[in-house]
């Protein structure tokens, strides 16, 4: 089985498309709202009533942000559900690009406990500023239709196997403490953080000054924007491919940007999100 676990505020706009691709291959989602001032926790609620059997809409809370709240609804579960149960880490604004389900089954027969994904992200182009300022873009289309340009220059654990009897204590983790065993089966995951001018202003005021995303240092939406010239196009079906040397650099400045929050840890007070 696989369940999925997500924690979303203020994904109004992209969560309903994102909660009915993920059932489409698991089993179960269950979704916490952390304080959304948007109707986010509306449609998790409409589409539990709907699909009672698949979406789970868990609670709601109101506190800083940190990666291991979804540790609450895995500790809950854990203990009903076998070693044969995975679970995929789901994000409002995050696509699986595929069935992950054969993933799952390679990682098995290597005695894997978590597998990484490739990130796909979609940038705001010039090219997507202009067709919004225009008219020619609206929230009313698919988010695969509205943002076609991405890199692929990250990867982290999304899925990892569940282990009952042994709870996930730590919530600044963001995967459980069990999981130790990595491996790579292929899968790529499309991310889209930003994805009009409204919306990307909105997440940086959500963000900024929240140490639990220190990337975020900007104030203004077209910081965000990228020229499309500069990325690959989307074609649904068509292969990804690795920016190598994007991918490199991004590691080097995630360990820097972790070597600087453990020398602050002791100064640092959260933001709510």
């Amino acid at each position: 089985m696989l369940y999925g676990v997500g924690v979303v505020k203020d994904d109004a706009d992209v969560l309903e498309q994102s909660i009915r691709h993920a059932v489409t291959f698991c089993d179960r989602v269950f979704y916490i709202d952390n304080d959304s001032s948007d109707d986010s926790w509306a449609i998790i609620e409409a589409l539990a009533s709907e699909m009672p059997a698949k979406v789970v809409a868990y609670e709601r809370i109101a506190q800083p942000f940190v990666e291991g709240l979804r540790s609450r609804i895995v500790n809950e579960v854990s203990d009903d559900l076998g070693a044969g149960t995975w679970w995929l880490k789901l994000d409002a604004d995050e696509f699986l690009d595929s069935d992950p389900r054969p993933s799952i089954r390679a990682a098995e027969r290597t005695g894997a406990d978590g597998i990484l994904a490739w990130s796909a992200q979609f940038a705001l182009t010039d090219l997507d500023v202009r067709d919004w300022e225009a008219g020619r873009d609206d929230r009313s289309r698919p988010i695969s239709q509205r943002r076609r340009h991405f890199l692929v220059d990250w990867r982290e654990v999304r899925l990892w196997r569940n282990q009952p009897g042994i709870p996930w204590v730590d919530e600044s983790r963001e995967f459980p403490p069990w999981v130790t065993k990595l491996t790579t089966t292929g899968l790529f995951n499309r991310h889209y953080p930003y994805r009009d001018p409204v919306q990307a202003q909105q997440r940086i005021e959500l963000r900024r000054g929240n140490p639990a995303f220190s990337h975020v240092d900007f104030e203004d939406w077209r910081s965000v924007v990228r020229p499309a010239s500069k990325y690959h196009l989307y074609n649904e079906g068509s292969p990804f491919r690795v920016d190598w040397p994007q991918f490199v650099r991004n590691k080097v400045r995630v360990k820097a940007r972790q070597a600087v929050s453990h020398l602050r840890s002791s100064t640092i007070h959260e933001q709510p999100l």
